[in-house]
């Protein structure tokens, strides 16, 4: 074997990457302890891409078992990594379980660490989660709708979601924007 860094960095992120589809492959025949141990080794381990896709796995499968903090505490190991493609969904996923066990607090600080984000992407997700959870707890102002109404417009899959949703409940068409409505607000055509 060649004993180069750059062979070596090779190797490592073959063997991550390998690990972590047989700890997919553990999980999908229902072995969730083998799985969730794969999935800590390639978390803890140096490549950042693999990490954070193994974090988001894990913190999937402690999700589903009822095991919360053990869950948020997995999306925090991915949020403390350096960017990579997996950034956003762990922030959401952390806001996600603060809101599935009735901790809007804990979703706001969330969404506020994500607007304060120097990344415009991240900042801007972070304040459509806060105008979201404006209009969720009755306290929205204009300028949540403007924030929503642009990130609809922009193709933000979640606005766009959270809109649509909110034209199901029916809500008066002085309290809430259609998704029609709120995707050519900035159009001045």
């Amino acid at each position: 074997m060649d004993g180069s860094p750059t062979f070596s960095r090779f190797s490592r992120h073959g063997r991550a990457w390998r690990r972590l589809r047989n700890a997919q492959r553990r999980a999908k025949a229902g072995d969730a302890d083998q799985a969730a141990s794969l999935y800590e080794q390639v978390l803890n381990g140096p490549v950042v891409e693999a990490a954070a896709a193994a974090g988001m796995l894990l913190a999937g499968l402690c999700t589903s078992q009822g095991r919360f903090d053990a869950a948020a505490e997995t999306y925090e190991k991915v949020v403390s990594m350096p960017r990579h493609r997996h950034t956003s969904g762990a922030f959401t996923g952390l806001a996600a379980l603060a809101l599935r066990q009735g901790r809007l607090d804990q979703a706001r600080a969330v969404f506020e660490r994500l607007a304060a984000s120097a990344d415009p992407d991240l900042a801007a997700q972070g304040q459509a989660g806060l105008s979201m959870l404006a209009v969720g707890t009755g306290e929205a102002t204009p300028a949540d709708w403007q924030t929503l109404s642009t990130g609809a417009a922009a193709g933000d899959q979640s606005v766009q979601t959270f809109l649509h949703l909110m034209d199901q409940a029916r809500l008066p068409p002085d309290q809430a924007p259609s998704t029609h409505q709120a995707r050519s607000a900035d159009r001045t055509d």
